[in-house]
């Protein structure tokens, strides 16, 4: 039973039980012609938790979503991927390129990205409502991982689906607003984000839809082609697990209800056709007022190919209004579409990375992520971006240098720690660090001043892989008399924690090295 679907110019991708199917309709009949599996090997332990959630990125890339009690094992032609539980999939179609973009969360079956690229999504269990994500995030639940991030809204319940509010369709106080399903009370909420940190705070707002009808069941809801808010109704007065016998009479396996709500007395939008629309066409729609046509004109471009496309939108670039507030936004839809087409404009990508706006320096660092050793000049690059004014670009920073997986990311990522770490930075640091052990670890056994002299970065990166043997380096310096009084009571409670028995004698006998009665508290805990 297909649970997932996104119908794309090139042809419809279908979430189907363990795989992944794509249809294509040579002839324009509106039959598939070809069927393909593009991936098998997902885990089908629980059918409500299967593969879900098809969603397109802003830059080509297609997202899905699996929940918590599936276990999926999936090869491609770049190797083995699995994801153990809950968690988000990515993948760029024409390569077949299958990563694993988010972990965790119970039964997320929302996911959206907002006009900055920056990604959220809703949990159907959990009671902690909606989540910011973002490459390599992991939240409750993530298999493997002791340290997560919360969700925004603790205390709310079950969510299904998740749309931004993106249509001149609406009034301008409903522009921005994330609204979701709460399936159960038979509404659908909305909420409002505001920057805080490397984040968002999330404040619920008023529901957008209510009803008093025991069996609407609001699942998901998106933008249609004319501005609307289409709402998917599943119609049905139980919801569908074994707490109510299966053959109780008022199951509904028959109706379901597909709502359209639009603003009084406001026009709606023209409806465009894609497929035949000049190229002209299309590149005006990058600067449209909605996310509908900005999102579609993208995957039209896309479609048809650099060759056509690149020269016109180098022309369309250059033919924007510098003054015009939102002229960063149209670069960053034109960034993106170089981005699907896999031909990254990197002069283009290097005036946004330097652009005022923090949003949009986040966002170009994110088109980093995907293909970080193309750009040639990524190391002194990065060495700026992980130490910006700006949290939010910090973290897109380290999800760069993460990936790069060597010795000279590993010594720049600690940077991050020059500046105070919130909740994001701290998981992402922490994760970078694990998956970077391999590289940064020898070395410093090797050479205990791997990172530098400040030893705040070696005691986190030892924190964070809570492997015995990383305390090696610390227990050298500690030996050599290498640790400064500044850093004595970190090293010395790391050091009562994961040393060796000699190690933790020698740091009993030297407690009078530490002034601060806290720090021997703390050092006596972590015995």
């Amino acid at each position: 039973i297909p649970t997932a679907v996104l119908a794309n110019p090139e042809g419809v991708y279908v979430g189907n039980s363990t795989e992944m199917l794509f249809f294509t309709d040579e002839d324009d009949d509106g039959v598939a012609d070809s069927r393909r599996v593009l991936y098998s090997g997902f885990g089908t332990e629980d059918t409500h938790h299967i593969i879900h959630t098809l969603r397109q990125g802003p830059a080509g890339r297609v997202y899905f979503n699996q929940s918590i009690y599936t276990h999926s094992h999936v090869e491609t032609p770049y190797g083995y991927r699995d994801l153990q539980a809950g968690g988000v999939w990515q993948f760029r179609p024409e390569t077949l390129e299958l990563e694993v973009y988010a972990r965790g969360m119970w039964n997320s079956w929302g996911l959206q990205f907002d006009r900055w690229g920056q990604s959220f999504q809703s949990d159907g269990a959990g009671f902690e409502g909606l989540g910011y994500s973002f490459p390599g995030a992991a939240f409750v639940r993530a298999e493997g991982y002791d340290k997560y991030i919360r969700n925004l809204n603790p205390g709310q319940p079950k969510l299904c689906g998740l749309e931004i509010i993106d249509s001149p369709q609406f009034p301008d106080a409903w522009q921005g607003l994330l609204v979701t399903c709460d399936f159960r009370g038979n509404r659908i909420n909305s909420f409002r984000l505001t920057d805080s940190n490397s984040g968002f705070i999330s404040t619920q707002q008023k529901d957008l839809v209510t009803s008093t009808h025991g069996a609407f069941r609001p699942i998901d809801l998106q933008h249609g082609p004319d501005g609307a808010l289409f709402i998917a109704d599943w119609y049905n007065p139980i919801i569908q697990h074994g707490e109510v016998d299966f053959r109780d009479e008022r199951r509904d396996h028959t109706h379901g209800r597909i709502w359209r709500v639009t603003a009084k007395d406001r026009p709606l939008l023209k409806r465009i056709d894609f497929p035949a629309a000049s190229l002209s066409t299309l590149l005006d729609n990058l600067k449209a007022d909605n996310s509908f046509y900005r999102d579609h004109a993208k995957r039209e471009l896309k479609q048809r190919g650099a060759k056509a496309v690149l020269p016109a939108l180098k022309d369309w670039v250059g033919g924007l209004d510098t003054a015009d507030p939102r002229y960063e936004n149209y670069l960053s839809e034109a960034l993106w579409v170089t981005q699907a087409l896999d031909q990254v404009d990197y002069p283009l990508l290097e005036k946004l990375l330097d652009s005022e706006n923090f949003k949009i320096r986040a966002l170009a660092v994110r088109v980093l992520e995907e293909r970080p050793t193309r750009f040639a000049s990524i190391y002194d690059r990065m060495a700026k971006m992980i130490v910006d004014r700006a949290p939010r670009v910090r973290n897109e920073a380290i999800q760069v240098l993460r990936k790069l997986n060597t010795e000279e990311a590993a010594k720049l990522v600690v940077r991050v720690l020059d500046y105070p770490l919130d909740e994001n930075l701290d998981f992402s640091l922490w994760n970078a660090m694990r998956q970077l052990k391999e590289i940064w670890l020898p070395s410093a056994e090797k050479d205990p001043l791997f990172f530098g002299a400040n030893l705040e970065y070696l005691l986190f990166s030892i924190r964070a892989v809570e492997d015995a043997e990383a305390v090696a380096p610390l227990e050298a310096l500690w030996n050599e008399g290498g640790i400064s009084a500044e850093y004595r009571p970190g090293a010395m409670e790391l050091l009562a924690e994961r040393g060796s028995s000699r190690m933790m004698a020698a740091v009993l006998e030297d407690l009078d090295l530490l002034g601060d009665a806290e720090d021997v508290v703390a050092v006596f805990r972590a015995l």
